[in-house]
């Protein structure tokens, strides 16, 4: 990103030897399909044929902002949101403490899943998000524009994200 390369430039880097070069996707294992039919990737993963579906497919460790996903769970009680990627116990434990704490009983988590086998939980979705928070940027103080980012836009669903420098460069 542009933020990327503005930091490295911050950090002494010389100009002229960066370049931004906006990431690409795997279309085999992203399918976009127009018209798409979210009932057998559902049925695939034994997921509700009929319910709203909200996921995010990535890591869920703590720098992540996760626990914002959760709390607008939390008022949105009549739609399920599907959170993959799950690695650590203690990531499903904080997270758990988070969704009870809040009253966010809409939260299915599962674990973590090789990019091959994204695509289907993308085409469940009704749409996808990433994390709305400024959180995760603030505390490293450069970018962390997740690379998902490109996946999602490929599905061809709706995409919910947080309006900040880095996301912002991509997502018009």
């Amino acid at each position: 990103s542009k933020l990327a390369r503005d930091y490295w430039i911050s950090q002494c880097a010389h100009p002229e030897k960066i370049t931004t070069i906006h990431n690409g996707i795997d279309a085999a294992e992203i399918a976009a399909t127009p018209g798409l039919d979210r009932v057998p990737s559902r049925r695939e993963l034994q997921l509700p044929e009929t319910a709203r579906i909200v996921s995010y497919i990535g890591n869920m460790g703590r720098t992540k902002g996760i626990e914002a996903v959760i709390e607008l769970a939390r008022y949105l009680p009549e739609v399920l949101f599907l959170l993959v990627g799950l690695k650590e116990n203690k990531d499903r434990i904080r997270l758990k403490k988070v969704a009870t704490r809040l009253g966010a009983h809409n939260i299915e988590m599962r674990p973590w899943i090789p990019p091959s086998q994204v695509g289907p939980f993308l085409r469940a979705s009704d749409a996808v998000i990433i994390p709305p928070t400024a959180k995760p940027l603030l505390e490293s103080g450069q970018t962390v524009f997740p690379i998902k980012t490109f996946d999602y836009l490929a599905c061809g669903v709706p995409l919910l994200a947080p309006r900040l420098e880095d996301t912002a460069e991509v997502l018009k």
